[in-house]
C-alpha cells in the first residue's frame, strides 16, 4: 500500500527438507545393504524375477529383466549410505535451496524488512532456527 512500510513479517512455513532420524538412518543402511546383496546374488544366479521385484521396492525399474551391466553391478556392490546418526534431522541441500528461494521471493516483495535484529523466541520449532539463517541468504 502506498505510504505504508512493512514492520513485521509472519510466515507459517515448514522447516525444510531434512535427513531422517537416527533410527531410520540405521535401518536404511541395514536394508540397503541387504537389498544390494540380494540384487547382485539374484543377478549372478539368473533369478531375474526376484531381482525385478526387489528393484520395484526401491522404485527402480529395469525394463530388460536381469540385464545389469558390470558397471551397474559394481556400483551396487560398492553402494553405501553416506549418512550417520550424527546427521539426523540436518537440513539437506535441497532443503537449503527451498529456503534460499523462498527467502529471496519475500525479500523482493518486502525490501528492507529483513535487516534484523530477529527475535528467536518467536520461533515455535527449534528446527526452524537452523533453517532461518538460510532463508535470509
Amino acid at each position: 500500500m502506498t505510504g505504508c512500510t512493512a514492520r513485521s513479517f509472519w510466515i507459517l512455513a515448514r522447516h525444510g527438507t531434512r535427513n531422517p532420524g537416527g533410527d531410520e538412518i540405521n535401518s536404511f543402511k541395514e536394508r540397503g545393504t541387504l537389498l544390494a546383496e540380494a540384487i547382485v546374488a539374484n543377478q549372478e544366479s539368473g533369478n531375474y524375477l526376484i531381482t525385478a521385484k526387489l528393484l520395484v521396492l526401491i522404485e527402480i525399474y529395469i525394463f530388460m529383466p536381469g540385464f545389469l551391466c558390470e558397471a551397474d553391478i559394481k556400483a551396487i556392490q560398492e553402494w553405501k549410505l553416506d549418512l550417520g546418526v550424527e546427521d539426523e534431522y540436518l537440513l539437506t541441500e535441497s532443503g537449503k535451496q527451498e529456503h534460499i528461494q523462498l527467502g529471496s521471493r519475500y525479500k523482493a516483495r518486502l525490501p528492507g524488512l529483513f535487516q534484523g535484529p530477529f527475535n528467536e523466541e518467536a520461533f515455535q520449532a527449534s528446527t526452524y532456527l537452523s533453517s532461518f539463517p538460510v532463508f535470509l541468504e
